[in-house]
């Protein structure tokens, strides 16, 4: 069942995390959309991004809260800052990186909700020394590939 309880933003800051040097908080998970959607904040310091993947899944949409990114879907790649949004539909190919000089912010939302669980799962997992196949897993379960 979808919830009716306004957020608030004490509830959206609890569980953040780390991966890839990229500060994520959710702050509407699957739990709260019955698993229709999710959205997350992700702070990315500058230089710092997205290696080119595909998510076989969710469609994304990113919006930049602030700074300087450069942002690849499929084979266009652009220059976004605030007030930009960017579509990426289910199985294209994506990645994104920081071109400024100060930490940007996105929101960025899942259609269905999850990615956001496959990113706290990756966090987890590379705080230890994971083997290939364990990544490979994670990947996998998750409908999830990186790209060339």
């Amino acid at each position: 069942m979808i919830s009716t309880t306004p957020l608030t933003a004490a509830d959206a800051t609890t569980g953040s995390f780390t991966v890839m040097g990229i500060q994520v908080t959710p702050k509407v998970d699957a739990a709260e959309t019955n698993g229709q959607f999710s959205i997350i904040e992700e702070v990315v310091p500058p230089g710092l991004g997205v290696p080119p993947n595909i998510s076989h899944r969710e469609t994304r949409v990113f919006y930049v809260v602030s700074g300087e990114f450069s942002m690849q879907v499929g084979a266009i790649t652009r220059h976004v800052t605030a007030g930009d949004a960017l579509f990426v539909p289910a199985g294209a190919i994506n990645s994104l990186v920081n071109t400024g000089s100060e930490p940007g912010t996105l929101l960025a939302s899942f259609t269905p909700a999850g990615h956001e669980e496959f990113l706290r799962e990756l966090s987890e997992l590379v705080q230890g020394e994971p083997s290939e196949q364990e990544v490979a897993d994670l990947f996998e379960r998750y409908g999830v590939e990186l790209a060339n």
